[in-house]
């Protein structure tokens, strides 16, 4: 978690930098930010507005600009952005403040709390397979309703030639991403996680899933944080 949280340091600041120097174009133009407002639109798409954007309380881990967190709290409710350091928090809350969004420097492995809604905005696929193994189940069992997460698909050696690109303009030097098979994914979401995938959204390598809290699991979620 402290090497992505560094790496995300090294793309997130600039954008502060700019913004204390009221440099707006520049963050406009900023690679990271066309990122952050193309992925937003992305889990948007799998959102069910009327239903996850009315009363829901809502877990972001975010990557230090806040701009996700920022497009949720435009609905009715209350958000919770996780950050990997305080420099990122801190970054977050310049360039995306709002009164219902509450930034944490925290690691999400110590998740605690429940949420309707949690929205992935893209760190997890920096963690290793064992890890994320580990981890993902332990973060659907503080998961209500859903979960809208990122994965990368395994992909033929000359997809993955001209993807690299791609894949560059949004990683850290030394970060490494890990790639999942749809088996993969749709055994870690429906079997360890005990939860029901039902919906892809697809784009180049990246592959955002929507997963929901099988009726039996949150009735089974209840009676054990009751």
């Amino acid at each position: 978690m402290q090497l992505i949280g560094s790496c995300l340091e090294k793309k997130v600041l600039p954008l502060v930098e700019a913004g204390q120097q009221s440099e707006d174009q520049n963050m406009e133009d900023s690679r990271l930010v066309r990122h952050c407002r193309e992925y937003a639109n992305r889990v948007f798409e799998l959102l069910d507005e009327s239903r996850d954007l009315c009363e829901s309380r809502i877990l972001v881990l975010d990557n230090g600009t806040g701009y996700l967190p920022r497009r949720l709290a435009e609905g009715e409710t209350d958000i919770v952005a996780v950050e990997l350091t305080d420099k990122l928090k801190k970054s977050a809350l310049f360039l995306n403040s709002y009164p219902s969004i509450v930034y944490k420097k925290t690691n999400p492995l110590l998740l605690t709390e429940e949420f309707d809604l949690i929205i992935d905005s893209g760190i997890l696929c920096h963690l290793h397979p064992e890890i994320l193994k580990v981890y993902l189940p332990r973060l659907a069992r503080f998961s209500r309703r859903k979960m809208i997460l990122e994965f990368r698909h395994t992909r033929p050696w000359h997809l993955r030639l001209l993807s690299r690109n791609l894949d560059s303009e949004i990683e850290c030097q030394g970060l490494e991403i890990f790639r999942f098979s749809k088996n993969d994914i749709l055994n870690l979401i429906e079997n360890s996680c005990d939860m029901l995938l039902t919906e892809r959204n697809v784009r180049g390598t990246s592959v955002l899933i929507k997963a929901l809290r099988k009726a039996h699991s949150s009735r089974r979620l209840r009676s054990d944080s009751g």
